[in-house]
């Protein structure tokens, strides 16, 4: 087996599928790379058996063939490599990587013991196409909420909810919920909702922040398919392959609160400085406290105080409509949603201090951020 590539690909490609390794393993073969000489191409594969990566690279193959190395060495070997040019040998399970200046020989893991890739169905009637900016973009609005906890499995992903003209994402983790509203510029062939992994959305977020074009999506025996073609050729660049979650998703229209009484429009920018400022001093459960004593002088009052170090006051002005208001939310929680929002202005809508917040882009109906609020104390 033998192949000539660049070390630009090479190391853009093995970055990539080293992320879906897990991080710690009783299986020395999953902490490899499967190196595949195809025609054409070498393909990069790794697989912790939840997810698989598979990222093709174009090259001039010699000798087709196969060998898997320990992914951390191969990331190492080919950053420190100086030459444009690299050239890849495999002979008796090892692999050989030259450039005019250096060798270097790794020794290959069993090949046998590497997982099987599990196959979907690529059926062309049920393909699901998504610009891949605005996948990334709804991901990353909303992984961040998903629970951590394995008790409830069913909130430990992201919901992908498939309609004709629309795919909704919805994370929550009992204490926030946060939906993102993508439009599809052509007919979904499926009705359907699956629940993402979060590690998967991450690994999808990581790839797709290195590439462009449309991702086609494919759904199939509890398995999901996201897939992407070169630019030069329409030969997939990377395939990702992942387990879904078990489960029926909570009824989240249910959460969504309506509209509240109390209304506040806010820069997002000036509210997050101050939010950040003031919870310096909050205490063990993150609480700061909007006070709005009088909505007709636009002003909302940011407090927090921490029994061993001392208190914070601060104020941002806002358009406040409805009564006063004492509430108190988790500052990382309120701040992870300002963050997320990229529009200059956001409005908040309040019911009482004891019902959730919601929390939206001004303008923009396609995403919005359902917080409680902690019981005050």
């Amino acid at each position: 087996m033998r192949a000539e590539t660049l070390k630009e690909k090479l190391n853009k490609g093995v970055g990539v599928v080293r992320r879906s390794i897990g991080k710690t393993t009783n299986l020395p073969i999953l902490e490899g790379v499967k190196i595949s000489f195809q025609k054409n191409f070498l393909c990069l594969t790794s697989t912790n058996l939840e997810i698989a990566t598979q990222w093709w690279i174009l090259s001039d193959i010699k000798k087709t063939g196969e060998i898997v190395v320990p992914a951390k060495i191969l990331a190492n070997v080919i950053g420190s490599t100086k030459e444009n040019k690299i050239n890849l040998e495999v002979k008796d399970n090892n692999l050989t990587i030259k450039d005019k200046k250096n060798k270097t020989v790794i020794q290959g893991l069993e090949k046998e013991d590497f997982p099987v890739i599990p196959e979907v169905n690529k059926d062309s009637k049920k393909k699901i196409v998504v610009k891949s900016e605005k996948i990334k973009d709804g991901l990353s609005k909303v992984v961040n909420c998903v629970a951590s906890s394995n008790i409830r499995p069913e909130i430990s992903g992201v919901l992908m909810n498939f309609s004709k003209k629309e795919l909704t994402l919805v994370a929550t983790d009992s204490y926030r919920l946060t939906r993102k509203e993508i439009s599809l510029d052509s007919k979904s062939p499926v009705k359907e909702s699956v629940i993402l992994p979060q590690e998967t959305a991450q690994q999808l977020i990581n790839i797709l922040s290195q590439t462009q074009g449309e991702l086609e999506i494919y759904i199939d025996d509890n398995q999901i398919l996201f897939e992407m073609n070169m630019e030069e050729t329409d030969h997939p660049q990377f395939q990702l392959t992942s387990r879904l979650i078990e489960g029926h998703y909570p009824d989240y229209d249910s959460i969504i609160p309506k509209k509240g009484e109390i209304t506040i429009n806010v820069s997002r920018n000036e509210l997050l400085d101050q939010v950040k400022t003031t919870s310096i001093f909050s205490g063990k459960i993150n609480e700061i406290k909007f006070i709005i004593e009088k909505p007709k002088k636009g002003k909302i009052q940011i407090e927090a105080m921490n029994s061993k170090f001392g208190q914070s006051e601060s104020s941002v002005n806002a358009q406040i409509k409805g009564d006063p208001i004492n509430i108190s939310f988790n500052h990382r929680y309120l701040s992870d949603a300002l963050k997320t929002i990229s529009t200059k202005d956001i409005v908040i809508h309040l019911i009482d201090d004891e019902k959730p917040a919601l929390i939206k882009p001004v303008d923009d109906d396609s995403y919005l951020y359902v917080l409680m609020p902690l019981k005050a104390t």
